[in-house]
């Protein structure tokens, strides 16, 4: 890696951008968490397996 990933602003543009739901697709919560912080106006889902994709 050679610089450094800006969620925060991805976050920041998402909520602009009139964005109001984030779906994190993969193990952990990392992603979710990070943008939790940032635009608390957001609903976040998180789908860390098949079974969880029907919800």
């Amino acid at each position: 890696m050679t610089n450094g990933v800006r969620w925060r602003e991805t976050s920041l543009e998402m909520e602009k951008e009139g964005i109001e739901k984030v779906i994190e697709i993969g193990p952990g919560k990392v992603l979710t968490g990070l943008i939790k912080r940032t635009c608390s106006g957001l609903k976040l889902v998180n789908v860390s397996n098949l079974e969880e994709i029907g919800k």
